[in-house]
């Protein structure tokens, strides 16, 4: 039930918004949530077959977005006019009945009116995923396309669940300008050859990333500018600009390349559709800048670049424009300060923040009476409070001061009970502080807070002062990291939470 809710939220979300937001904004990030508990080592099955650790699975990603991602393959596989016949037989079957995964499968074969038993084998009962490697190649004088894909996954003996060594289904490819469907075969080599005049342009192999996977394949810098203007498969040009940006921070390509690259983004970044998608173009484009054009740790423009951004600022909203200014900010250019200082105004929370960060990091003589005002701003859970002081930590002024200490260990203020430093005002005060260097008597005020917590037991408080003291640093945070070990000695989830604090804030 979990994965089919997850799934259907994002169906609803696709009708409301559109196909690019379902794909950018659930599909993927699903992806990426079951890969990166793979990873490390969180290896579970969609619908266990053994006995388990119920909390730990349900809390997983396995039933959750790894069984949204494989609904979405389903659906895929079946075709629309099946998957939605197969949705109303089975609602219609099981109404107000407790059901099992196999009532679904009984759905499913009904309606395909084919055993497709293996589907659920590999997806849902099996462990593992296709680590493909795809190879292409062109012969001039056969005026043919061959297409290889390489399984090159590895079955884990250790782990529960059935192992599939291959694994087979349909898949779709983008071939320039048309999208075919390819049979894939349980095996460890697939070949594909198609009869054509000249190479294709554009290979999208697994249009719109609708299976869960890893994949090789690689291109050149021009190929990937080539597809990136071609493909129709949003998540491919995302793809495309995000390995063109990677070509520049860790391969050291030609500058006349860079250039091209970077006005390609520039383009994607006024001009994709879909927001989100410009927001992908700005982000790879602040990672080219910040690659290149870095002087003494502030970015530098060109005509062409900040013309843009300033476009952006006045005609995007929300995401777009925070992370405009984000960009304009990483100048410490003083001109833009009445581009900040109206941004503080926004109601948009992100907005206010991105502006207070950029207009702290100008050191103008006009921030701090802004960033000190800014907290009397109506917001949700003191946001207005958080941008403040993520302003004062780049202004580094101490009359700032008193405002971050007093809102290190004010618990009463309004805040989310969220361990994200962008979203708690105790955290941002900490930092704050950090900057500058003005821990001392913060890091006595958060002990204080430590010793009320551990003797009432309240695991939250030990939670946030632990976090506080991590970020502050220093000798009270290795004194009370090693009592906090002590205390929790015979509990292994306090202890792990504890390993990892201490690997976002080393003891130095």
């Amino acid at each position: 039930t979990k994965g089919f809710s997850r799934y259907f939220s994002g169906l609803y979300n696709e009708h409301k918004n559109g196909k690019t937001e379902f794909l950018t904004y659930q599909l993927t990030p699903d992806l990426s949530a079951y890969l990166n508990d793979w990873n490390n080592g969180l290896i579970t099955q969609v619908v266990p077959e053994k006995n388990l650790d119920i909390d730990a699975f349900v809390n997983g990603s396995a039933p959750y977005a790894k069984g949204a991602n494989v609904l979405h393959m389903l659906r895929k596989e079946l075709g629309e006019p099946q998957w939605k016949k197969v949705i109303q037989d089975f609602v219609e079957s099981n109404g107000g009945k407790t059901v099992s995964t196999q009532d679904f499968i009984f759905s499913v074969n009904r309606i395909a009116d084919k055993n497709m038993d293996w589907f659920f084998n590999q997806w849902v009962y099996g462990v593992g995923h296709p680590i493909f490697e795809i190879q292409q190649e062109f012969d001039p004088k056969e005026k043919q396309f061959t297409l290889r894909i390489l399984q090159k996954q590895q079955v884990d003996s250790i782990v529960d669940g059935r192992k599939i060594p291959y694994f087979k289904g349909k898949v779709e490819l983008e071939l320039d300008q048309d999208v075919q469907e390819l049979n894939l075969e349980a095996k460890a080599e697939n070949t594909f050859v198609f009869d054509m005049v000249n190479p294709p342009s554009l290979v999208n192999f697994d249009y719109e990333d609708s299976w869960i996977k890893e994949s090789a394949f690689e291109k050149s810098t021009q190929t990937l500018l080539k597809e990136l203007n071609l493909s129709k498969d949003v998540l491919h040009r995302q793809s495309c600009m995000q390995q063109l940006a990677s070509k520049v921070v860790k391969e050291g390509i030609l500058s006349s390349t860079v250039e091209e690259i970077k006005n390609v983004l520039l383009q994607r970044a006024m001009h994709e559709p879909y927001w989100r998608m410009r927001l992908v173009a700005l982000s790879q484009l602040g990672r080219v800048m910040s690659t290149t054009q870095m002087d003494e740790g502030k970015l530098v423009l060109d005509q062409a670049v900040e013309e843009v951004l300033l476009k952006l600022i006045k005609r995007e909203k929300s995401w777009m424009k925070a992370w405009t200014i984000n960009l304009l900010g990483q100048t410490h250019n003083k001109k833009y300060v009445p581009i900040y200082l109206e941004g503080l105004k926004d109601y948009r929370d992100r907005v206010v923040l991105m502006s207070a960060i950029a207009l702290g990091k100008t050191k103008d003589s006009r921030a701090l009476a802004a960033l000190l005002d800014l907290p009397k701003k109506p917001s949700w859970k003191n946001q207005s409070l958080i941008s403040a002081l993520y302003g004062l930590k780049e202004l580094q002024d101490l009359r700032g001061y008193r405002l971050a200490l007093s809102s290190l260990t004010d618990s009463k203020k309004p805040h989310w009970n969220l361990g994200t430093q962008i979203r708690n005002h105790r955290l941002a005060a900490a930092h704050t502080l950090k900057a500058m260097d003005k821990t001392e008597e913060a890091s006595l005020k958060v002990m204080a807070n430590l010793d009320d917590a551990l003797q009432t037991g309240n695991m939250n408080d030990i939670f946030y002062n632990a976090q506080t003291l991590g970020i502050l640093g220093g000798e009270p945070w290795r004194v009370s990291l090693e009592r906090l070990r002590a205390v929790f000695s015979k509990d292994s989830g306090a202890l792990e939470a504890l390993s990892s604090l201490e690997k976002q804030n080393p003891i130095r």
